[in-house]
């Protein structure tokens, strides 16, 4: 069932909200420990946590443009970066002519969070993660991508369907949301290869300032 009250939508952004911030939580806590001897580390990793949380609660408006949603993105892995060190590897390409395009808020931030928190949190070595995009009109695609142990074929197969399936809750709430603001073609695909890594796609509808969607031809890329 997807979210189509306005009501229930305000609830599915919170719960994205409250999933993050229970990761950042417990992994700056973790972090900090681990940094209690330099106080310059605690400072920066108090000061990217407060302007991350900043863009987080903000809900004046349910969209953003790719760019804004890229740059709460870099926050969030600025922070991670503290806790992997040189460990974690960041590969972005994301198209200049598609930065300005509006898209919801917080849609891709769960995703990224997803690929750090299952799988990297006991990879040994590089972690490496790949965010692309592209746009073929009128549909924006997002790709995350990343080196971690896999999804077993059976976990993979309930992880939009059955809310107690572990981690998936942000992932329905991506995918509800991405219907939500879109059409039938919309929402997540999911691939994974055991001792390779996840692929995760998401497809979108580009929208307005007021959360519409954008129709062909409307889009100034």
């Amino acid at each position: 069932e997807f979210v189509t009250n306005p009501r229930t939508y305000r609830r599915v952004l919170c719960q994205v909200n409250i999933d993050a911030n229970k990761d950042l939580y417990l992994r700056i806590r973790c972090t900090s420990a681990s940094k209690l001897g330099n106080n310059n580390e605690v400072t920066k990793i108090t000061v990217l946590l407060g302007k991350l949380l900043r863009s987080m609660a903000n809900f004046e408006e349910d969209t953003v443009t790719v760019e804004e949603e890229c740059n709460l993105i870099d926050r969030y892995l600025d922070i991670q970066t503290i806790h992997y060190g040189d460990r974690l590897v960041i590969h972005r390409n994301i198209p200049e002519n598609i930065k300005q395009l509006r898209i919801p808020k917080l849609i891709l931030q769960p995703l990224v969070e997803n690929s750090i928190v299952h799988g990297f949190d006991n990879q040994i070595g590089k972690c490496e993660l790949r965010i692309s995009a592209s746009y073929a009109a009128p549909y924006l695609t997002f790709l995350i991508e990343d080196n971690g142990p896999g999804i077993e074929p059976e976990l993979l197969k309930t992880l939009l369907v059955r809310k107690e399936s572990h981690g998936s809750i942000g992932l329905q709430n991506v995918h509800r949301r991405s219907h939500l603001h879109g059409d039938e073609s919309c929402g997540l695909h999911i691939s994974s290869t055991l001792g390779e890594g996840t692929s995760v796609r998401l497809v979108l509808r580009t929208l307005d300032e007021h959360g519409r969607i954008l129709k062909v031809g409307e889009e100034d890329v």
